[in-house]
Parts: structure tokens; C-alpha cells; sequence
């Protein structure tokens, strides 16, 4: 089957989800695709072309089954969406939308929430589609009286958290950063507004079993358990917090208009389940499950957020299994999961926080020093972000 230049969601419909319909699914170079995760495939071989892109989304895990390979020369992309610009400036009757995950990826945190009342804190992301509340915090709104928009800045949304923080690589989940001192927070009533906190890792302790399914510990022999008990998709960012023209929580009356409205957080990365008897990168190939970044909040002029920023989410999960890995030709990071980044603040106010990373497992059927091919003078490390767990194939991928 080869995909035609322009795609229609519709015709994905046609896509065989049995094994015994055995064919090759090409896609193009030079076309966009747009997948629903819930449909799923299961071909011979995937070929993605170089410069096409299979973009996924949807609520559902994308899962791909290839009996022969899979070869990706273009992109495979799963990241988590980026939350939309605030919509309605000076007016805070109109929620500031988060990113949508994709491929089962969190949402991000909404924005000035509440239509009827003033907002006092941006909402968290999720961990889920469909779930709440385990992204990233909301920042808080700030309140304050006077015309001065500067003195009442909201605080930035958390980024969401998937893995623990890699920090050799620099990839962590970050807080939000606060509102202006001179205002105070309409939760807390302190100078002021706290930015929203990171979210809650499923991990804890020890990174070494930082993973789902099995591994060998190469210098005890030992068979190390993953922590995680099933896979797991990344977390939306928090929303910023809104800036409020008053000296009483609520207002009394509330006036929309006085309010600046926090920004959305980014979606959360996706879950990918590959499996195949031969993966393939080829130089511009890629494969991502990205957080998407958060939104700035309402600005009183060009770079001048008011309202607090929302909090990128973190990285996906990519679990790969085959026999052998062909990444000799593949170019630094072709593989990644990396954390959104936070909106921008104004000096040390206002920004949202980082995502935080997600997870990259190779599960390997054989040994792994002779199914893994490697570009000269580069290691797994250099072409995973963050660095790739290699474990132990299992049933049911």
C-alpha cells in the first residue's frame, strides 16, 4: 500500500489491522499523514520516505507490527501537541486551552478556567487523555489593585514528568517560576504567586530500574524488574496563573476585562509500541514522542507576559522490539523523548517549567552487541534522547 501525496483521515480507515492481509505500507516523500493512534497497523514493512511525515494522534497507544521491518528515512511523530496562543486578549471569559497529548499522551492544564468568577490558579495537566490531575501544577493567579499590570504578574505552570530528570543530558521537569513580589497570591494570600511545582514521577529511588519489563545487569548477570508496571505515556504541562486587578479575592464585582490570562500547558509525549524484525534509521529519519511546549501567557505588549506561562510536557515512552536494529546511518537524537519547554516569563517571573523526560526502551531479541548497528565513533547514547534502556525482548509488544 502506498499512501497518495494528499491523505484524508478518513481513508486511514482502510488500513488492515490483521496480520494474515499481508502487505507493504509506503509512505511517500513529501507527504504529511495524519494517523489515529486507535487504528493501529499491522503490515509486512512500514517504509516512511524521506521528507514524509506520519503524524499521530489520538487517545489510544499507537501500536505497529511489522513482520518484516520497519524503515523510517523521514518522521515518525508522536510529541505531545503545543498549547495554543491565548485566545482572548484583556477579556477572561474564555479559557486558554492546553495541548493535546498524542498517541494516549496527557493534556496540558487549562488556562483562566473559570468563565462566571475571577481564576485563582491555572489547572494542572494530566497523565491520561482522559484522566486527572497527575501533570504538571497550575501556577498561581496574582492579585493586586491598581492599573499597573507589571506590579500583578501570574505565576508559571509546572512541566510535566514522566521519567526521573536525566541530568548528565539536561533534560528535567521544572517548576514554574513566580509572580511578581509586589502581588499576592489569590490561594496563598503571600507575596508571591508560586509557580505551579513539576508533576509526580512513577519512579522512585534508584534510576537502575527506571523501566518496563526486564533487563540484564551486564556485570552481576542478574535479572533486573522494571519498576514501572505497565507503559506509560507522558504528562501535560500545568497552566499558568492569571493576573487579577484587585484588592479582595474574589472580586467583588469581577470585571473579566481587568483580568490577563495564563497560558495553556504543553501535551504530553506519546506511547509507542513497535515491534518488527528489523528497524531502520536512515540519516533524516526520525522518531519522536516530544512534549509540547506551553503557552505564553497574556501579554501587555510584545514579550511583556502578564499572565502566567504554561509548563511544557514531558517526553513519551518508546518501546522498540526486534531482532535487529539498524541505526548506522542515524544521525545524533534520531530517536527522542524529550520534555516540552515551559512559555516565557520576563526575568525571573512569570515562565512556565520544563517537561521533563520521557522513556526509550530497545528490547532486543538477541545479543545486543551484535543487533545493535551503530554509525562509527558514535554510541546509543549519542542517538537517543534520553539515553535508550536495552532489555530483554517479551511477549504481547
Amino acid at each position: 500500500m502506498r499512501f497518495p501525496t494528499t491523505i484524508f483521515p478518513a481513508a486511514l480507515a482502510l488500513l488492515p489491522l490483521c496480520p494474515a492481509q499481508a502487505q507493504d505500507l509506503v509512505v511517500p516523500a513529501g507527504t504529511t499523514v495524519q494517523f489515529d493512534s486507535a487504528l493501529g497497523l499491522a503490515v509486512d514493512s512500514v517504509l516512511i520516505e524521506q521528507g514524509a511525515t506520519v503524524r499521530v494522534f489520538g487517545s489510544a497507544p499507537l501500536r505497529i507490527l511489522a513482520t518484516d521491518q520497519i524503515r523510517i528515512d523521514g518522521t515518525l511523530d508522536l510529541s505531545g501537541y503545543d498549547a495554543p496562543g491565548v485566545v482572548q486578549l484583556q477579556g477572561a471569559t474564555a479559557p486558554s486551552a492546553g495541548g493535546a497529548g498524542a498517541a494516549g499522551g496527557g493534556f496540558g492544564g487549562v488556562g483562566s478556567s473559570a468563565t462566571n468568577s475571577a481564576t485563582l490558579t491555572g489547572l494542572p495537566g494530566s497523565a491520561l487523555a482522559s484522566t486527572y490531575p497527575r501533570g504538571g501544577e497550575g501556577g498561581e493567579s496574582s492579585f493586586a489593585p491598581g492599573s499597573n499590570d507589571n506590579q500583578r504578574r501570574g505565576a508559571g505552570g509546572g512541566g510535566g514528568r514522566l521519567a526521573q530528570d536525566a541530568l548528565a543530558q539536561g533534560l528535567m521537569a521544572t517548576a514554574g517560576k513566580q509572580g511578581s513580589p509586589s502581588a499576592q497570591g489569590a490561594m496563598s494570600f503571600i507575596n508571591a504567586a508560586a509557580g505551579g511545582q513539576p508533576g509526580p514521577s512513577p519512579f522512585s529511588g534508584s534510576t537502575d530500574d527506571d523501566f518496563f519489563g526486564i533487563g540484564l545487569d551486564a556485570a552481576t548477570g542478574q535479572l533486573v524488574h522494571g519498576e514501572l508496571s505497565q507503559p506509560a505515556p507522558g504528562r501535560g504541562g500545568g497552566a499558568g496563573g492569571d493576573s487579577i486587578e484587585s484588592s479582595i479575592i474574589p472580586p467583588l464585582p469581577w470585571t473579566p476585562s481587568k483580568d490577563a490570562v495564563g497560558g495553556g500547558g504543553g501535551g504530553g509525549g506519546g506511547l509507542g509500541l513497535l515491534s518488527t524484525a528489523r528497524l531502520i534509521v536512515g540519516p533524516s529519519g526520525r522518531i519522536l514522542a516530544n512534549g509540547g511546549d506551553g503557552a505564553m501567557g497574556e501579554t501587555a505588549s510584545v514579550s511583556n507576559p502578564i499572565g502566567g506561562s504554561g509548563g511544557g510536557g514531558s517526553g513519551g515512552m518508546l518501546l522498540i522490539q526486534a531482532r535487529e536494529f539498524d541505526l548506522s546511518m542515524a544521525g545524533p537524537d534520531a530517536i527522542s523523548a524529550i520534555g516540552g519547554k515551559g512559555g516565557a516569563g520576563i526575568g525571573d517571573l512569570v515562565a512556565g517549567g520544563d517537561g521533563g523526560p520521557g522513556l526509550i526502551q530497545f528490547h532486543v531479541e538477541g545479543d545486543p552487541a551484535t543487533a545493535i548497528l551503530l554509525p562509527v565513533g558514535l554510541g546509543l547514547a549519542d542517538l537517543t534522547a534520553p539515553d535508550a534502556h536495552v532489555l530483554l525482548p517479551f511477549a504481547g509488544l
